[in-house]
């Protein structure tokens, strides 16, 4: 693994963006339509919506199933993946399932808004620097989203995990996403920074294959990743994208 040092952005030229997460509030989209198994459970459940922990309770316990189906070397489309994590969520929680509820789930990505500084940020970071989507998504479900919360951004080039075929973080896609500007960009790896929230998904990976990147505290776990080797640590770190693009453009 290569010697990790902050981006200075002397010689940046492009930035690389997780999306549902980083730009977009996926935890406060998704949370609605876990409401059908929350309901059911019983008001001591940490999950339950009457418990102060709900929100961060509920999520984590979806995302555990949904990295399950990440983690498989065969992709499967991401719309099928968020209902077989309902599905798995259900069993866990020994709730029925329907499969209305769970395609819901899916159908709820056109729904999920951006979080409130995104769209002026990336429009200011855009002015100086090329601008990538490197995101979980299927590239239906990530046109969507560009339809709607997205509509203002333009980016540069957009890399969804299926056309790749694999999941963050397999160091595939971040392979894929430094061949990509260099074909697409003529961009080269040296003047790329990788911009998310995700520890695990996104900043490991990232640096395992020599991406330049920085965190932004997105989201309910945004305290839980300070023990991972000390990555947060020496992190170059923003609260918001918006401070990043007032420090980085002004």
């Amino acid at each position: 693994m290569p010697t990790y040092a902050q981006p200075t952005f002397t010689k940046t030229k492009a930035l690389s963006f997780d999306i549902y997460g980083t730009l977009i509030d996926w935890e406060s989209g998704i949370l609605p339509t876990l409401h059908p198994l929350t309901s059911q459970l019983p008001p001591t459940h940490p999950a339950h919506p009457s418990s102060p922990t709900y929100l961060g309770s509920a999520i984590a316990a979806f995302a555990a199933h949904e990295v399950a189906f990440i983690k498989p070397a065969a992709y499967i489309d991401y719309g099928e993946l968020l209902a077989r994590a309902y599905k798995g969520l259900a069993k866990e929680w020994g709730l029925p399932a329907s499969d209305a509820d769970a395609d819901a789930v899916a159908a709820s990505v056109a729904d999920w808004k951006a979080f409130p500084d995104t769209v002026a940020a990336m429009q200011k970071l855009g002015g100086k620097y090329k601008l990538i989507a490197l995101s979980n998504i299927s590239r239906a479900l990530f046109a969507k989203t560009k339809e709607g919360p997205l509509r203002d951004v333009e980016f540069d080039a957009v890399y969804t995990a299926e056309e790749i075929g694999s999941y963050k973080p397999d160091l595939k896609n971040f392979e894929f996403l430094v061949d990509g500007v260099r074909r697409d960009l003529g961009v080269e790896k040296e003047a790329l920074v990788h911009v998310a929230h995700g520890v695990r998904s996104d900043q490991g990976p990232a640096e395992e294959v020599g991406i330049e990147h920085v965190w932004i505290r997105r989201g309910t776990d945004r305290m839980s990743f300070g023990g991972e080797g000390g990555m947060v640590e020496r992190q170059r770190t923003w609260e918001t994208l918006g401070d990043m693009a007032d420090e980085l453009v002004g």
